[in-house]
This record gives C-alpha cells, sequence and structure tokens, in this order.
C-alpha cells in the first residue's frame, strides 16, 4: 500500500531514514486515533465527559474557580446561539429546509404497535364476553333436561307397582 506521505516524497524513499519517519507518523496517526476513539467509549459508558473547554481556561489561569469557569462557558454558548439564529434568519426561504415531523423510532414503532395489538385483544375479548353469556332468568330446562311432572294426588302411590 502507497501512503499519501510515499506519494509526495518520490524518489527520496530509497533513504532508510525517511522511511522510518513515515512509519513513525503512520503509526502516531493510528494510535491518535485509537485513543481518540477509546476515550470517546470510555464517555459513553461512563456518561461522563471530560471537559476540554474547563481545563484550558485552568492551563491559562490557574485561579478561575469553578463558578467562573461555567460562566464563561454559558457566555460562549449564549454568542454560539446567538450566532447560529442570526445565520438561520440570513438563509432564504427556498433554501430552507422543510421541518419534517419527529417520527418514533423503529422500537418506539413496535411498542405502540404491540400496546394497539394489546388493546384490540382486550376489545375483542370484552365484546366475545358479551356475546357468549346469556341472559339468565329462573331455572332454564334443555332439550334433554327432565320435564317438571305434576304432583300426583295419589296418596298410594308405591303400591300400585308391579314387582318380577
Amino acid at each position: 500500500m502507497i501512503t499519501p506521505i510515499a506519494l509526495q516524497l518520490g524518489p527520496q524513499i530509497n533513504n532508510m531514514s525517511v522511511i522510518k519517519n513515515i512509519g513513525k507518523k503512520i503509526i502516531e496517526a493510528g494510535f491518535e486515533e485509537v485513543k481518540e476513539s477509546a476515550r470517546e467509549v470510555g464517555e459513553q459508558i461512563t456518561g461522563q465527559k471530560k471537559d476540554e473547554v474547563g481545563e484550558y481556561l485552568k492551563k491559562l489561569d490557574p485561579n478561575l474557580s469553578k463558578e467562573e469557569i461555567e460562566k464563561i462557558q454559558r457566555s460562549d454558548l449564549e454568542k454560539l446561539e446567538q450566532t447560529r439564529r442570526m445565520l438561520r434568519s440570513t438563509v432564504p426561504e427556498h433554501m430552507k429546509l422543510p421541518p419534517q415531523p419527529k417520527e418514533p423510532r423503529p422500537h418506539e414503532r413496535s411498542l405502540q404497535e404491540r400496546q394497539e395489538k394489546e388493546k384490540e385483544l382486550q376489545e375483542a375479548q370484552k365484546r366475545q364476553e358479551a356475546l357468549s353469556l346469556p341472559l339468565i332468568i329462573g331455572k332454564q330446562r334443555g332439550k334433554l333436561g327432565a320435564a317438571k311432572r305434576p304432583k300426583t294426588t295419589d296418596f298410594e302411590r308405591g303400591k300400585n307397582i308391579k314387582v318380577g
């Protein structure tokens, strides 16, 4: 693989010290990239961000307190926001992006779909229960149930039974 640095040097590449310097620069750049990405991963994991501006201001003037540093940072952020607003207002209407409605993320969308399905199932179950439960008034007898027989007035009912 030919690096951009090697292309710039051209015929000087035969010199061994030049090759070493090129190798060192490539390796150092790789380590810097790894260091930066490792710091970003660490910040994501711990949730703590390094206050680079605060550290820079501390190096400039070690007598600054945290409140003064925060005040400077807030004023800088306000100036930045004012500048952004001013720049947005200077953009012509035909070049502005139309406001797009915020769509839910795929995970949120799937959660909403699940909740809707659960609600529909509950409503369907309620409707089914309402249809399947008939109103029961008094005693109900089916076709196979015993029919009510009139009581006999015969006191000797047990005597007239044939045996055998």
